[in-house]
């Protein structure tokens, strides 16, 4: 490929792709959850402000310029963070090199990510990026742990001799000590992110690894110190800059967000470990034709190169055997499609979930691989040096392992973070290749067959899944909008008379029950815009939509991690302070038709009394579509 391509049309089209979207779907929930919180940033959790205090700063200043007052706008503004993070990634990788290990003495050296990989990886990795940009206590975290991951790239690549003159220690002690402080900003992006201080463990192995000679042990410590002290810096500004702008502690916080899971089961450590695990238990059982199938290819190309071999170099039967194995290869994926492994429901995840979880789960086994010398033997070495191979391989283990964690969302995380792992992937598959190739030329006989057969079944398997990944995740990222899957029309209707959303397309439905919503309040309270409202039923982002600042301390009441008896304690507080503010209700019969349309019974009962107690009368009741019944209430 020509440097054009390199420099030029790769990473313009990672610049672009995340923006196809930008004016499609509005979603009720998470998506404009964030934005109400931003919006109404003095009225939230102090506990929440805290726990994501960096996104919600950040996003508060961003609804502030031009452009950001709007649904559109901020999809637009945020979006700029996923094309910076494939960005980061492509060409810190890209720039990345690394001395030989056939000539460590030499000051030569090579790039172990090939640009066209690079894109490939990347481009995959926008592609599956489902959660909304602007959430960007998601967003921001995968940003500053790729560029974290990157940084400890380029130091585990710097040579451990010391070369004052060439900067090599002042090198390598900059990226420790930058990544250290991506690591120590991200708690404050999302404090579960503390958890991500174990990717120093991958500092310590880059040590343990060392194949020329034993490290001294002040090295080992100067880069320890370099990740720990960048990490501290990151700590105390923010802290200090908490304590300076918040009447709340930080310690408090901490304090209250364990105790949040008390009422929230799926946030536990039990729950997400479990719902981790669960997910990678059904991808096996998944996997398990692939095992019959790939065993039954694999016998079958042995069994032809021996032969060939036996006949003095006859490639015809190797040929066949090889189109056979990738036919085998071919009735894999239709048993995949045909069992609903994957769909061609591109609005929804099933179309990609688990061909992308069986790529996670071929990386992982590859970074296992990679953490042991059987990547690495000497003998045929191709000079890719097993001192920066097997921390990386750490390093990719690590990503994998430590991005689910803290959240409720099964193992849907590592999708949305495949920056930095599916190019570390491929840097393993290729090694991998190279390594199987490196052996069967010193090998003999059928262990020579067998290591071929391997190799050609590892990257037909590889291949085919990377194009069905490929395919999948490029119409995914132009269908699928979260939280608004359209009608049987698609997102048809295009909004006009909701300012904060204008120009987004949506189903015609949320469309009309949206522009009718706002004209029937304006109706009933002339001038409600700004006034506060009490809104339950899965639907915060009404908050923003409508422009009603939130009554409670919170604008999405019936989370599992806003307890029963915080939100009746809010509602006592109503009562006494005599405030009466706007109350909607977003009942959904279709979902929860026991429950009186809500996901929290107990909840949603608690609201219904406040309604019946403080003297609420029933004022409009407009109809959602799809079993859903927005109820507007005023005292």
């Amino acid at each position: 490929m020509s440097p054009f391509c390199f420099n030029l049309l790769f990473p313009l089209l990672l610049l672009l792709w995340p923006f196809v979207s930008v004016t499609q779907g509005v979603d009720v929930s998470d998506t404009t959850y964030a934005l109400s919180n931003y919006t109404y940033l003095e009225s939230i959790d102090p506990m929440w402000l805290l726990a994501t205090w960096l996104p919600n700063v950040l996003g508060a200043a961003l609804i502030r310029l031009p452009g950001g007052d709007s649904l559109r706008g901020m999809n637009f503004l945020c979006s700029l963070f996923v094309s910076a993070t494939a960005e980061v990634a492509y060409f810190g990788l890209r720039g990345l090199r690394i001395r030989s290990a056939a000539d460590a003495s030499s000051s030569d050296s090579f790039a172990p990510f090939s640009p066209g990989l690079l894109f490939v990886s990347l481009w995959i990795a926008e592609n599956l990026f489902w959660c909304p940009a602007v959430i960007l206590y998601n967003t921001l975290t995968y940003f500053l742990m790729t560029v974290a991951g990157v940084l400890l790239l380029h130091g585990f690549a710097c040579p451990r001799e010391t070369d004052h003159k060439a900067g090599v220690n002042r090198k390598r002690f900059f990226f420790y000590l930058s990544a250290g402080l991506c690591l120590g900003l991200n708690v404050f992006v999302r404090f579960p992110n503390a958890v991500e201080t174990l990717f120093i463990a991958a500092v310590i192995l880059c040590h343990a690894v060392a194949v020329r000679r034993k490290p001294a042990a002040g090295v080992l410590l100067r880069d320890l110190a370099a990740c720990i002290v960048g990490y501290l810096i990151a700590l105390i500004i923010s802290l200090v800059i908490i304590s300076l702008s918040s009447d709340s502690s930080y310690l408090n916080m901490i304090t209250e967000l364990l105790a949040m899971t008390d009422g929230a089961q799926d946030y536990t450590a039990a729950g997400m470990i479990s719902s981790i695990l669960n997910a990678y238990a059904t991808t096996c059982r998944e996997l398990l034709p692939a095992v019959f199938l790939l065993a039954a290819g694999f016998l079958i190309l042995t069994g032809a190169d021996a032969f060939s071999e036996s006949k003095g170099g006859s490639r015809r039967l190797l040929t066949e055997a090889r189109i056979l194995a990738v036919l085998l290869i071919a009735v894999l994926f239709g048993l995949y499609y045909t069992s609903g492994i994957y769909t061609r429901n591109y609005h929804y995840y099933d179309c990609m979930f688990e061909p992308v979880m069986i790529l996670i789960i071929l990386a992982i086994l590859l970074a296992v691989a990679g953490m042991t010398p059987v990547l690495w033997a000497k003998s045929g070495t191709d000079g890719f040096p097993a001192a920066f191979g097997r921390p990386a391989a750490c390093l990719l283990l690590l990503f994998i392992l430590i991005t689910p964690i803290g959240s409720n969302n099964y193992t849907f995380p590592i999708v949305n973070n495949l920056f930095l792992i599916l190019p570390l992937a491929f840097l393993l598959l290729k090694r991998a290749s190279s390594a199987l190739n490196n052996r069967s030329r010193i090998a003999a006989g059928a262990g020579a067959s067998a290591l071929r057969a391997g190799r050609f079944l590892l990257l037909a398997w590889a291949g085919a899944l990377v194009l069905l990944v490929l395919v999948q995740g490029s119409l995914f990222h132009l269908c699928f909008v979260f939280g608004d899957a359209g009608d049987e029309n698609g997102r048809s209707a295009v909004i006009t008379e909701l300012p904060r959303a204008r120009g987004m397309h949506t189903s015609a439905d949320n469309a009309r029950s949206l522009e009718e919503l706002r004209q029937q309040i304006d109706a009933a309270y002339p001038g409600a815009s700004g006034q506060k409202a009490l809104i339950f039923g899965d639907a915060p982002g009404l908050h923003y939509l409508l422009e009603l600042p939130p009554a409670l301390f919170t604008s999405w009441p019936d989370l599992n991690s806003n307890g029963t008896a915080r939100v009746h304690q809010a509602l006592d507080a109503l009562r006494d302070s005599k405030e009466r503010p706007f109350v909607l209700l977003r009942q959904d019969m279709r979902l929860y038709p026991t429950t009186d349309g809500f996901s929290s019974e107990e909840k949603g009962r608690l609201i219904l009394d406040y309604l019946t107690e403080s003297g609420y009368n029933k004022l409009f009741e407009v109809d959602g579509g799809s079993g859903v019944i927005y109820r507007g209430f005023g005292g």
